[in-house]
């Protein structure tokens, strides 16, 4: 499916619009693994303003490429014969621009399990400027510490990905525009590192609303781990289903919502998910005190709740 996907985007290139997308050609031995391309790819892909085509090969990063508005915002590569091998504690892409990056057909593998904190994809910058809009789909993360981390995200689809043996999958934060713009996190896969680790496939800090639905979630502590961390923000519109939970820790949960005060989350949302050899499928001290939320229509032990709506 990814070939055909890359195919796809290849023959648009071949038509009227083909002097739009320009292929990245490495210096000898870049496409090999063998030699460093991090300056090299950023300042190819800072040159070009609409599309950069990543042939097949594997290319060694020793610092993160950034991503900005001057230059090229559709990046993809030919799927699993593209691979990234950013060095240990490297991050590979930040996208640090006002406007949306469509990021796919990439494998981003590390060669080790990463410890040092680095991530695949970092979307938005340090500042606290908002990106919006960004796409990351059909792209293999593996062995990432993080594989997403949405910075200062709205408007944003994370679809058809497969997170590899990952400590987080997807990480949601800073993001204080209070219900201005959704991320949705669609049809992904994601394995944990280590099954007895503390593991979160999808750990969400701040934003707007967030929709999760129909992932598969593998030997995570906690799948969806909702944790509102400042009291300030109130946020709503949050929709959790159609997604599978499996083989979580001893003490986790495939869904887990924690936060400061009664109704800082409302509009909960939580249908049509199933769960097997989780400790419990539900983590939710303040359920009762929130205003808005349903729980309905899972499999396996979840309990059917409803209230304040």
């Amino acid at each position: 499916m990814k070939r055909l996907a890359v195919l796809a985007a290849l023959c648009i290139a071949s038509g009227a619009h083909a002097q739009q997308i320009a292929t990245y050609a490495p210096p000898p031995g870049g496409d090999t693994c063998s030699i460093d391309v991090a300056d090299d790819l950023a300042g190819f892909i800072a040159k070009q303003k609409n599309a950069v085509y990543i042939r097949a090969g594997c290319y060694k990063l020793s610092k993160t490429v950034n991503l900005t508005d001057a230059g090229a915002h559709h990046i993809f590569g030919a799927g699993e014969d593209t691979v990234i091998r950013p060095d240990a504690g490297v991050t590979a892409f930040v996208v640090v621009a006002a406007r949306g990056f469509d990021l796919h057909d990439l494998t981003i593998a590390y060669a080790q399990p990463d410890q040092k904190g680095a991530a695949a994809f970092v979307i938005g910058g340090p500042d606290g400027s908002v990106n919006i809009g960004s796409r990351i789909h059909d792209n293999h993360i593996a062995r990432a510490n993080f594989g997403v981390v949405y910075n200062s995200t709205i408007l944003s689809t994370i679809n058809n990905n497969f997170f590899d043996a990952v400590t987080i999958g997807i990480n949601i934060r800073n993001v204080y525009n209070v219900d201005w713009g959704d991320n949705k996190i669609y049809a992904n896969g994601f394995t944990a590192r280590n099954f007895s680790d503390d593991g979160y496939g999808v750990l969400w800090f701040s934003g707007g609303g967030l929709n999760v639905r129909d992932n598969k979630f593998l030997g995570f502590k906690y799948g969806v781990y909702l944790y509102a961390v400042d009291p300030k923000v109130v946020t709503s519109d949050f929709v959790i289903a159609d997604n599978s939970f499996e083989r979580g820790t001893n003490d986790g949960a495939a869904v887990s919502i924690i936060y400061w005060k009664p109704n800082q989350l409302t509009n909960i949302s939580i249908t049509g998910n199933q769960q097997a050899n989780m400790r419990v499928p539900l983590h939710w001290p303040q359920g009762q005190n929130t205003a808005c939320f349903r729980i309905a229509n899972n499999l396996n032990g979840w309990p059917d709740q409803r209230g304040g709506c």
